[in-house]
Order: structure tokens, then sequence, then C-alpha cells
């Protein structure tokens, strides 16, 4: 029966990490120019992305947005990124420009990302600005030219955990409670059988 228990225990255990890893959901910033032929590749590459992936994906029109512009650039200055759109964040990797490689790698980063760095790097509670209409021409943030310059990634330093982190611990630690309760039932259960068996 200790035997039982223990195989009831491991068991459990395997299956946190697999319940926890399922219900993860990544965040994608996603900054584009309206008109831009590979942010349009990109998109329909996204749109694909959420039937394989739990993800929540974040647009950001920037040639005729100028907050979205903003936000670019403050997340571009962090990853030390130059170049223009289309412009990509999954947890700590950045990647600029749209090609096979690059989405290879985006996907990558989807089932192994970092810390979220963009979430406290710009406010994404704010919801992306309508496109403004009144300006007839985009802003100088242009398409990649050379292929030098469609990829990049680096890692964010000293982030602090986000909330994802945060619900993560606490499923772990709630499942670890349950674990626990189980077996203590299931070893009292067999404490009372030897009681039972022994009168």
């Amino acid at each position: 029966m200790k035997k039982l228990v223990f195989i009831l225990s491991v068991a459990l255990l395997l299956f946190i990490p697999l319940h926890a890893k399922a219900e993860e959901v990544v965040d994608i910033y996603f900054f584009h120019g309206d008109g831009c032929p590979h942010c349009s590749e990109e998109m329909e590459f996204l749109e694909e992305i959420k039937t394989k992936y739990s993800v929540n994906i974040h647009m950001y029109e920037v040639w005729y947005n100028t907050e979205n512009n903003r936000k670019m650039e403050i997340v571009k200055e962090h990853f030390n990124s130059k170049g223009g759109v289309p412009f990509t964040v999954v947890g700590d990797q950045a990647f600029l420009g749209f090609s096979t490689s690059i989405q290879e790698d985006i996907e990558a980063a989807i089932q192994n990302p970092g810390p979220d760095v963009t979430s406290t790097l710009i406010d994404i509670n704010q919801s992306e600005t309508p496109v403004s209409t009144s300006s007839p021409t985009p802003t100088a943030t242009m398409d990649p030219t050379t292929e030098e310059e469609n990829a990049y990634t680096a890692g964010g330093a000293g982030e602090s955990a986000s909330n994802q982190d945060q619900k993560q611990v606490i499923t772990y630690t709630l499942l670890g409670i349950l674990v626990v309760i189980i077996g203590i039932i299931i070893f009292l259960s067999v404490k009372e059988r030897k009681k039972t068996y022994a009168k």
C-alpha cells in the first residue's frame, strides 16, 4: 500500500508542470506599419500562431499613430534595436523584420518565453489608439531593407516577475498543497485499515 501512495504522489508531481505549462499564455507585441508588405505577411503568420499556441497578441500600428510609434521606440531602445517594422517582441526576445528564419525564431520564443519585458516598458492596458486619418504621410520609421537588419534577439536583465509568473507560482503552490492533502488522506486511510485488520 505504501508503494501505491508513493506512485500516486509521484504521478501527481509529474502532472503539475504539465498542467501549469498548458495554461501559460504568452504575450506577443507586434509593431507594424499600415501598408507594409512584410507586416502583412507577419500578420498572416500571427493568425496561424493563434490556432497553435495560447497567445495574446498586442498589435500597434506605428506609421500613422504617434503614440504607438513612441511605445515602439521605448521598446526598441531597451533592446538597442535600430530599423523599422515589423518589430516583434516575445518575452525577452525581439525580432526586427520578417522572414522564414524569424518565423521559426518567434515560434521557438513562444515555446520558451522569458520574462515579459515589454509590459514593464509600456502601458499595455491602454488599448491601441485608432489610426489617425488626419496624418497624410507615415512617420519616419520605415521597413528594413537588408537581410542583416532582419533579426535581433536580446535578453532583458533585472526585470521583475510578470503576472503570469505569479500565476504559475500560485498554481504550483496549490497543486503541491493538493498533493500533500491527498497523500495525508491516503496515509490515514491505510493506517485505519491496518487498525481494522489488527482487531
